[in-house]
């Protein structure tokens, strides 16, 4: 669940504005003259969306629907009564509109679901890059101790090997080809390295969640899972928290093992979206 941003909604009126730059020259000049104020009215609509936007006034699909989507109906049925082909335009912004509405609402229990787990996935695999960058070099990464028989680079790799390949890989179709031994088997790479390797992982997640269909949580998983069939949004709940879990073992692993004792903020609730 996010709120709508201005820059996403800046980002509709450029493209509208390369919609109209290849349509308007199509039609007479009545029809230009019909168009351009639709336009105008359109943008002005927009421009004050983008200031409640800004504002937090504005961050769900009923709230955006109940101000747009009927007036662009209207104006796209005007329009074509009067066989102006800007009646195009305004159906072109309604499906560029929609597309962004589909993204952030929040209206189904699947939909609530998914950016949920879009933002403690992401959240929690930053918290995981700022540990890894609190070690003092590369060395303790790759350190245990009695009691402690995975380093926290092993965590590290294992935690994003294990995203790739449930998220990217099985529902994204990324192509990312699991190697489950060699992430606990791999010694010395630097902070550098498994800091890009987690940034990878977050893209691939985000890209994946933002593309997945709400209704595919209330689905089975692609694959089984310990030789069970189990239903995909249960595995994904179940892979945030998996990563919440090691990204807990890396935490204490740096505190006992490294000169800097000092906590790095996790599991922020302060980071929760607000309610609206």
């Amino acid at each position: 669940m996010r709120m709508f941003a201005a820059r996403e909604f800046g980002s509709i009126i450029a493209a509208e504005s390369i919609v109209i730059g290849g349509i308007i020259v199509m039609v007479s000049a009545a029809a230009a003259a019909a168009a351009a104020a639709a336009e105008s009215a359109a943008v002005s609509l927009l421009s004050e969306t983008v200031q409640a936007a800004s504002a937090g006034r504005i961050s769900k699909k009923s709230d955006c629907e109940m101000r747009f989507i009927p007036w662009f109906q209207l104006e796209s049925r005007r329009l074509w009564a009067r066989g102006v082909q800007a009646g195009r335009i305004l159906a072109a912004r309604r499906e560029l509109l929609q597309d962004l509405l589909m993204t952030s609402n929040p209206g189904t229990p699947e939909t609530i679901l998914r950016d949920a787990l879009r933002f403690l996935l992401v959240r929690d695999l930053r918290s995981l890059y700022s540990q890894v960058a609190a070690y003092p070099d590369d060395g303790p990464l790759w350190l245990t101790t009695p009691g402690i028989s995975n380093s926290a680079g092993n965590l590290v790799l294992h935690i994003v090997g294990n995203l790739r390949h449930f998220f990217g890989a099985t529902l994204g179709s990324t192509g990312y080809v699991r190697n489950r031994a060699s992430e606990f088997e791999s010694r010395d790479l630097s902070r550098e390295d498994l800091c890009r390797q987690i940034e990878a992982t977050i893209e691939e997640l985000e890209t994946t969640l933002q593309n997945l269909d709400p209704e595919r949580l209330g689905q089975p998983y692609p694959i089984p899972i310990a030789d069970r069939q189990v239903r995909t949004g249960e595995f994904l709940a179940h892979l945030a928290v998996h990563l919440t879990y090691h990204l807990g073992q890396v935490d204490y692993h740096r505190r006992i093992l490294t000169a800097n004792p000092s906590a790095v903020e996790n599991v922020a609730v302060k980071e929760l979206p607000l309610a609206r």
